[in-house]
């Protein structure tokens, strides 16, 4: 029950951060470039509440792994818990949330991904320095290395599969997270500020892969959006 209240507010905290990146970018900056104004003030409640949902996970990840650094340390005072070893164990921690995230998909998902990703952002020529930062970032966050050789071998593989096994690959992946890959499609698309038909045509294909309709990809997208645009109001 506890690791999937764990894996449930891993899930959680990609999504709203995908989801409030995805509305900073696309709704806020345009407004507030058009009307000449920008206010640091509105990163605060994005910042909160995804604070929150870290602590929450955090907590729970605590109570999963019933031993963690921290726990090592206060119950031995005096082996020097000091302001620097703190700072280590939340990089640690920091670090073992993203580990978490990125081994719930196969290396085959990963390359599924990153080869789709990299599809959309030269579905309009090629890709330009804001998009390839963006999908710098997204590998990173799957801990995807593409100069490791072992992934080297599987992109040439995944690329020689008929859409039929790709479908049949990542249709295995929890809803939530192919509907991350939805939502992380459009962060790509918007990233430079420009949202082109080709770009959005792209990423309903190959949402279309991930088992979602036209109408199903444009909900996710106007839910994500919405969303982000209630938080921001309050």
């Amino acid at each position: 029950m506890e690791k999937q209240y764990h894996k449930g507010l891993t899930i959680t905290f990609w999504v709203v951060a995908a989801i409030l990146g995805i509305h900073y970018i696309f709704i806020y900056l345009p407004h507030a470039v058009d009307k000449g104004i920008f206010s640091i003030g509105s990163l605060i409640i994005p910042a909160i509440i995804l604070l929150v949902i870290w602590l929450l996970k955090r907590n729970a990840e605590k109570k999963l792994n019933g031993n963690t650094p921290e726990k090592q340390l206060e119950d031995n005072p005096k082996n020097g818990y000091t302001s620097s070893t703190q700072h280590q164990v939340k990089e640690q921690t920091l670090d073992n949330t993203l580990k978490e995230f990125s081994r719930q998909f196969t290396e085959e998902q990963k390359t599924i991904i990153i080869w789709f990703l990299v599809k959309i952002a030269n579905s309009d020529g090629d890709a330009n320095a804001k998009e390839e930062q963006q999908l710098s970032q997204i590998m990173e966050l799957l801990d995807y290395d593409m100069s490791n050789t072992k992934i080297q071998a599987i992109a040439l593989t995944v690329a020689e599969y008929p859409v039929s096994k790709l479908n049949e690959i990542v249709l295995t992946l929890d809803t939530s997270l192919r509907e991350w890959f939805v939502i992380t499609a459009f962060s790509l698309i918007v990233c430079d500020g420009e949202v082109k038909d080709k770009e959005i045509e792209s990423s309903v294909y190959y949402s279309s892969i991930f088992g979602f309709s036209v109408e199903e990809h444009d909900e996710i997208i106007k839910k994500a959006t919405a969303l982000y645009g209630n938080f921001n109001k309050k």
